[in-house]
């Protein structure tokens, strides 16, 4: 169990080098974003662990990224501009899904039933 309210700067976990064209391609070395949790999420493989912060002595994990699947310790909306920044990030990802990769499936009839591909694609 690890109580945190506050306010912390993220660092690229050991894994990641870099944040480019990641959620967090827009960070700087000195923007905080804000917490309020009671426990950590760890995943099993490291390498899906995007960003930390340092608690003490301690690297609290911030972000985990597998596939397409995306999830923050932190609270983007609570985190002023630079949250705002993030969520401008998430809303990018979605819409590449969305107008790209969606119609992709759409086309070749993957994961729907057929009157849902009639309706929407015929």
């Amino acid at each position: 169990k690890i109580p945190q309210i506050n306010w912390h700067e993220l660092v690229p976990s050991a894994s990641i080098t870099s944040w480019e064209n990641s959620l967090l391609c827009n960070q700087k070395p000195d923007d905080a974003v804000y917490f309020v949790h009671s426990f950590e999420a760890r995943p099993n493989n490291e390498k899906h662990v995007l960003a930390e912060y340092i608690c003490g002595d301690y690297r609290i994990c911030a972000v985990i990224v597998k596939d397409n699947i995306i999830g923050c310790q932190f609270h983007p909306e609570k985190s002023g501009k630079v949250g705002l920044e993030i969520l401008k990030n998430f809303m990018s990802l979605w819409e590449i899904y969305y107008y790209f990769l969606l119609p992709f499936l759409f086309s070749r009839k993957i994961l729907m039933p057929s009157y849902i591909y009639e309706y929407y694609v015929i």
